[in-house]
């Protein structure tokens, strides 16, 4: 339980982390530069007034503190808790020099588990909205799509990815003869000249195509079962174009 003292000590420390006043921070969140002096944290009877959640929820926003890390400043810490948690297999918890006299874990035979990061997914509530995602190198402007449609659309994290966890394209499911009958179809009566393979998830997804699809393909002569050239080109049936640096007598005696 959060003590009122706690709370506001909070927001004095949250403030001078930002190297801003108290009114400084209400001002960068666009409150009443008042909202957090010391006069307004108890009535004229004397009462302990506490702060809005309005009023907290603009000064983290303002300040692009997540609340966890609030929570360490009404706790009195700045440090962030351990990422980390030690675990150790049944077998082994009767061995001596694990356990300290009050019962802790202590020495060296611990395995150290990590607790999900805040840009781990798997820390994410499916139906809360999208939270801060750390800037990355990687995809930048796939991401900065996502962000931004989450939030025009005031989508939570599962809608965003039903959204885009999917594929677009044509999707074949069900039993490597199924799969294979409708290969078939799009092969033989819709005209296709073949498929650019995609999987749910690798190597099994690859692994299964390889192993269960393509015999049934192969069994009903629609896949090779062996390559007809030793070459790319003539696997793709493409003639050998005139080299340059040849006549064409050099050429056919080279041929």
């Amino acid at each position: 339980m959060f003590s009122h003292k706690q709370m506001w000590d909070a927001i004095d420390a949250l403030a001078a982390r930002n190297g801003l006043s108290t009114s400084g921070l209400a001002k960068r969140a666009g409150l009443d530069a008042t909202t957090f002096n010391k006069s307004k944290r108890l009535s004229s009877a004397g009462h302990m007034r506490w702060p809005t959640t309005e009023s907290l929820s603009r000064i983290l926003d303002a300040t692009r503190t997540p609340f966890h890390d609030f929570v360490l400043l009404v706790n009195g810490r700045s440090e962030r808790p351990a990422e980390s948690i030690p675990l150790i297999g049944f077998a082994k918890a009767g061995e001596a020099g694990l356990f300290d006299e009050s019962g802790a874990p202590t020495g060296t035979g611990w395995e150290q588990i990590a607790f999900p990061k805040v840009n781990d997914a798997s820390a994410f509530d499916p139906e809360g909205r999208l939270p801060e995602i750390p800037e990355t190198n990687a995809s930048k402007s796939g991401r900065e799509r996502a962000v931004a449609l989450a939030r025009r659309e005031n989508l939570s994290v599962r809608q965003l990815a039903q959204r885009l966890g999917g594929y677009a394209g044509l999707a074949f499911v069900g039993t490597p003869k199924t799969i294979a009958d409708a290969m078939e179809e799009w092969l033989v009566a819709e005209g296709s000249d073949g498929f650019n393979v995609m999987f749910p998830y690798l190597p099994a997804g690859l692994d299964d195509f390889a192993e269960k699809v393509v015999p049934e393909l192969q069994r009903r002569g629609i896949f090779r079962r062996q390559y007809e050239g030793t070459t790319l080109r003539e696997n793709l049936g493409l003639k050998r174009p005139p080299n340059r640096f040849f006549d064409g007598e050099a050429a056919r005696k080279a041929g």
